[in-house]
């Protein structure tokens, strides 16, 4: 597979470093499958990107329509089955050998 037929990835927690990689994929026209082994993180991670594109609305970086399609373009997962789909998988779980 080329890089240029990834159309979805899928990020494996969802703390700072996996809500920016969400952030950045996602508004860089990726579809992104947000997964986290916590119980409502991976969707509170939703909402902080959805804040986050709204600041670089509100600063004139990003255009609010590109806001909302980067934002429909995150889905979350409840099971990591759901991230079968993605041709990429990017982890980015707490730094815990036993994790």
């Amino acid at each position: 597979m080329t890089i240029d037929r990834i159309r979805t990835i899928a990020v494996i927690g969802t703390g700072t470093m996996g809500r920016g990689i969400i952030q950045v994929a996602a508004a860089g026209g990726l579809d992104v499958i947000a997964y986290d082994e916590k119980p409502g993180a991976a969707q509170a991670a939703k909402v902080y990107v959805e804040a986050a594109l709204s600041g670089l609305v509100e600063k004139g970086r990003l255009g609010a329509g590109e806001a909302q399609a980067a934002l429909a373009r995150i889905k979350v997962a409840s099971a990591i089955a759901h991230v079968a789909p993605a041709q990429v998988v990017i982890e980015a779980i707490v730094e815990r050998l036993d994790a």
